[in-house]
């Protein structure tokens, strides 16, 4: 059994984006949240050894915000700070009834994601 490749949740947010209604660029937005999460979760757990993301637990996503937040690494700190700010727009886009500009939320989510991706691929080096 292979394993997830959670950047494809990254692919996904930036196609439905492009179909420009308000349940797609929601969806896009929490789709780069995922992405994100899910790779930098499995970077905190291969590479730094956090076994405690073994299980699956809401407080997963602050911990592993804070861990990368946290961090005196300049690239590990981006990556908290981004996800953090990513979380946010994750929340509201599932949750707020209302979403102001709404696209440019999700364009600057995908954007995040974009570099989180970036940095992690840099980490891995």
């Amino acid at each position: 059994m292979s394993t997830f490749d959670w950047w494809e949740f990254l692919e996904l947010a930036d196609n439905i984006k492009d179909i420009g209604d308000e349940a797609s660029l929601r969806s896009s937005i929490s789709r780069a949240y995922y992405a994100s999460h899910g790779a930098s979760k499995n970077y905190l757990r291969d590479k730094c050894y956090h076994g405690i993301l073994r299980a699956h637990r809401p407080e997963n996503h602050s911990y592993v915000i804070e861990k990368l937040r946290d961090d005196p690494d300049k690239l590990k700190n981006d990556i908290g700070n981004k996800l953090q700010r990513l979380r946010i727009k994750r929340n509201q886009a599932d949750y707020d009834d209302v979403v102001k500009r709404i696209h440019d939320v999700s364009m600057f989510s995908l954007s995040d994601a974009k570099k989180i991706r970036a940095n992690l691929f840099e980490l891995l080096k």
